[in-house]
Formats: structure tokens, C-alpha cells, sequence
């Protein structure tokens, strides 16, 4: 089974990872990745970071740090 850790980023390179940027740039990639199929866990632990399946149960996180 493959896991994938995908490290997300606001387009601003200077914006705060644990503001409003950071909560965006993850929830637009999370918005993507289920728009191709994924979908988000319900377990979601940790503000930075979103869990997904893809369709055949293979886990993507996607992260701010």
C-alpha cells in the first residue's frame, strides 16, 4: 500500500501557515483531491493536516508543515 504526504502552501509565500491563508490553501487542495475521487477521512486529528482515501482505501495527507 502506497501512502502519499503532500506538504500544501498559500500562494503568498509569506502568508502565515497557521492563519486564514494556511486553513485555505489546505482546504482548496482537499477540495481537488475530492473533486478527482478522494475523500476525506472522518478522523480529521489535527488542524494542519487533511486525510483522505483515494478510491481503492490508499491514504493522502495533506499538510501545512
Amino acid at each position: 500500500m502506497i501512502h502519499l504526504d503532500i506538504r500544501v502552501r498559500p500562494a503568498d509565500p509569506d502568508a502565515d501557515l497557521d492563519g486564514d491563508a494556511g486553513q485555505e490553501a489546505l482546504d482548496s487542495a482537499a477540495r481537488v483531491a475530492t473533486a478527482i475521487g478522494g475523500g476525506l477521512t472522518e478522523h480529521q486529528p489535527r488542524a494542519d493536516l487533511r486525510i483522505l482515501l483515494d478510491g481503492a482505501g490508499h491514504p493522502l495527507c495533506l499538510f501545512l508543515h
